[in-house]
């Protein structure tokens, strides 16, 4: 049986560490392909007409490198798999999965308060 390991923090300041058991599940980062286009920084992760242009006319070889996948990426939330390993919710505790969505909404209003600090220059 797989497993995730989860740390609990307790009230009193301590942790808990649980085994939950864990099941297979698509990356929802690249929807099971394996590859990413988040390192491409320009708007839309794509060229402009005359940007795809000047690229294949400069190298003949890059049109076919280019569809081929020569240039992919692995996802980084898989590796490159196309799957990921999630906590089996359904044969989990009622109290470890409200601990765990604490946990998981504390870190999420964590990142929004870092990203608009983020946009106004902190």
């Amino acid at each position: 049986m797989r497993t995730m390991t989860y740390i609990q923090h307790n009230d009193d300041g301590s942790e808990t560490e649980h085994n939950l058991p864990a099941r297979w599940e698509i990356c929802d980062s690249c929807c099971g392909n394996g590859t990413t286009t988040r390192h491409i920084e320009c708007d839309g992760g794509g060229f402009t007409g005359s940007e795809w242009a000047e690229a294949c006319n400069d190298d003949p070889d890059f049109e076919e490198n280019y569809f081929s996948g020569v240039y992919d990426r692995a996802c980084p939330d898989c590796n490159g798999s196309g799957k990921v390993q999630v906590v089996d919710r359904d044969r989990v505790s009622p109290a470890i999965l409200a601990s765990m969505d604490a946990d998981a909404d504390e870190e999420y209003e964590y990142q929004a308060m870092r990203a608009a600090e983020r946009r106004m220059g902190c």
